[in-house]
């Protein structure tokens, strides 16, 4: 797998992106890849499902930028973050039809499966530059982002090697995915053109209503908070747990959902390498002997 990696100076131009970046007007996009875009492919998957508006409006953003593959779950997977189906038995895999023509391929699986199966499966021949995840129906802001499958299968084709973006949107928004789906094919052009930070994926997230604008922010803080389990019974008199939350309204100083609450659409680089480095010489001065 091809793995495009440049300086830190690539965020220098992100932050010029964010700054300048503007809503156009929506259009179609094109369903070829452009001539400078014939040698960059794209993974698309989602956690959705790939019958979700979300993936087709994305997949047909991102075919202006490069060469769009499509595996992605035939079921929808909210919230399997990175969990992994393959090692537990068969995943089959299944061609997608939409609008009469071929879309993708539907994967009996988690979003996770189905980056793996699309890399050393079903497309074992091509080199992805990029995977691109989503577009999710609903937040993937601050610490939610744990729980997200969609960003599971982005952090997927950053271990196997590839950049990655996760894309989430509120499920309320007037224009459907589109704006979304524009902002991130602007983000993969950025990536086909200057490559990303090794070991880094980046994580977009489109509040609902008018946009305050775009900023780069650091995860930070919960959606939810407050969880009950209330038992219940179903239908058929079994009794069940039903989660239960309510909404936060205070974040952190600074964080993704701060400014997602005040309508901006943020973006966030998450690194793979969750080691907390600061704590390793501490811990190496434990006694820790196991006697």
């Amino acid at each position: 797998m091809k793995s495009r990696i440049s300086s830190s100076l690539w965020f220098l131009g992100l932050s010029l992106l964010v700054a300048c970046f503007a809503v156009p007007a929506a259009s179609p996009p094109d369903a070829l890849a452009t001539e400078e875009g014939a040698d960059f492919n794209i993974l698309v998957t989602n956690d959705d499902g790939v019958y979700s508006e979300g993936i087709a409006v994305l997949a047909g953003a991102l075919s202006s930028v490069g060469n769009v593959f499509v595996v992605a779950p035939l079921e929808n997977h909210s919230g399997a973050s990175h969990s992994l189906g393959l090692m537990s038995g068969q995943v089959r895999t299944y061609p997608v039809i939409r609008n009469d023509a071929h879309f993708g391929h539907g994967v009996k699986g988690t979003p996770v499966d189905s980056v793996l199966v699309a890399m050393y499966g079903l497309h074992p021949e091509i080199e992805f530059d990029l995977v691109v995840s989503g577009i999710n129906n609903g937040t993937n802001a601050g610490l939610g982002s744990h729980y997200s499958g969609t960003v599971g299968a982005a952090m997927e084709g950053l271990i196997q090697g590839v950049p990655a973006i996760a894309v989430s949107q509120a499920n309320d928004r007037a224009d459907g995915y589109v704006l979304a789906a524009r902002f991130t094919a602007r983000v993969a052009e950025r990536v086909r053109d200057s490559g990303l930070p090794s070991r880094v994926l980046l994580s977009i997230n489109v509040p609902a209503g008018e946009l305050a604008g775009v900023v780069a922010r650091p995860m930070g803080g919960s959606l939810l908070k407050d969880f009950q389990l209330i038992p219940s019974i179903d239908h058929d008199g079994a009794p069940y747990l039903q989660l239960n939350a309510a909404f936060e309204t205070e974040f952190p100083k600074g964080s993704d959902n701060e400014a997602y609450s005040e309508h901006f659409l943020t973006i966030t680089p998450i690194q793979v390498d969750w080691t907390a480095h600061e704590m390793l010489e501490d811990l190496n001065g434990w006694d820790l002997s196991i006697d």
